[in-house]
């Protein structure tokens, strides 16, 4: 006789997740079958764990269980919708503000407050919380910046990250090449051309993946060119012999986006070259746990776009041997 199946087995963390939401939002499962374009079987399938949902859907439930209060926010939307997808296996749509740059804000908030004239720092310090998606933290950190920093290409640097963070990217681009041809006609302290070079790039990444979310192809690959030519660009100027840490991982990010866009072995093996690049640099721990455990993730994904499993199956094991319930890695496993 087959053993009857315990209250709760074959449930796995999306279903409990889901059924949780739905009930949260005071729904039946009609309701949410309806809403979500799926019929009510299947449903309770989903909860029960007896099916696996497409991305679509989870999409699609995520929609309906956000929108079910009647006050939408957008925020706590998005939230919910990387949330359900990486429970139910997939990659977020917006991977950073997942757990990228935790670490390394922290590491630049510690570092600024022992020297607050290192406008380097301050520098990366807020590119870092608009790449996390902070930008109101962002913002009145930039209007603090403004009374402090009184040089002239600082001044311009910092309404380059203003108008980046209020999501004004050409602006923000225009701003930034001003402050490189300010840095280049007259030095300042804390600030070199290098690092100007490097915005530049970044600026063009964050079109790019701006780009990417929307569909835009054609665009996004244009975008993501200018930005591998300026980090390169930045990098072929750096005086130091391993390259700084802090460009060398947001070009390993930016080569990988590249490679997803085009799928091509040679822009994989660029990406995997590239990480291993950080994951060797002697000052790869500025950059924070969260940063280089997400590269090392990143690296086994572009092994086995590159069907080289048994290396990805390698890097996995020991990223998974220090923190198991790490989200990337189930995914990738």
């Amino acid at each position: 006789m087959p053993r009857r199946k315990a209250k709760g087995e074959g449930k796995t963390p999306f279903s409990i997740r889901l059924q949780a939401l739905r009930k949260q939002q005071k729904l039946n499962m009609d309701q949410l079958a309806q809403a979500v374009g799926v019929s009510k079987s299947f449903i309770s399938l989903l909860e029960s764990g007896g099916r696996q949902p497409s991305r679509e859907v989870v999409l699609n439930l995520a929609e309906a269980l956000s929108g079910a209060s009647g006050t939408p926010d957008t925020a706590a939307q998005e939230k919910l919708r990387d949330e359900l997808l990486i429970l139910a296996g997939f990659m977020p749509v917006n991977p950073r503000a997942v757990n990228a740059y935790r670490d390394s804000l922290q590491v630049y908030a510690q570092a600024l407050k022992e020297n607050p004239e290192d406008f380097r720092l301050f520098s990366r310090w807020i590119m870092a919380l608009i790449r996390a998606e902070r930008q109101e933290e962002a913002y009145t950190h930039i209007q603090d910046g403004l009374q402090r920093f009184q040089d002239t290409a600082y001044m311009q640097c910092l309404l380059a990250y203003l108008e980046l963070s209020k999501g004004n990217y050409e602006a923000a681009l225009i701003n930034q090449e001003s402050a490189l041809k300010l840095i280049q006609q007259k030095p300042a302290p804390y600030l070199n051309e290098v690092d100007l070079i490097f915005n530049v790039g970044a600026i063009h990444f964050l079109m790019g993946h701006q780009s990417m979310v929307e569909g835009q192809k054609k665009e996004a690959l244009e975008r993501y060119a200018q930005a591998i030519q300026a980090m390169e660009d930045a990098l072929a100027k750096d005086s130091q012999p391993e390259g700084d840490v802090y460009i060398l991982d947001e070009y390993a990010r930016l080569l990988f986006n590249h490679a997803y866009l085009t799928q091509q072995t040679e822009h994989w093996e660029q990406t995997i070259q590239a990480y291993r690049r950080v994951l060797i640099h002697p000052r790869k721990q500025t950059l924070g746990v969260s940063a280089l455990r997400e590269s090392a993730a990143f690296l086994a994904h572009a092994y086995t776009q590159k069907q080289d499993f048994a290396t990805a199956e390698l890097t996995l094991g020991l990223l998974s041997a220090f923190q198991q319930d790490y989200w990337l890695v189930n995914y990738l496993q």
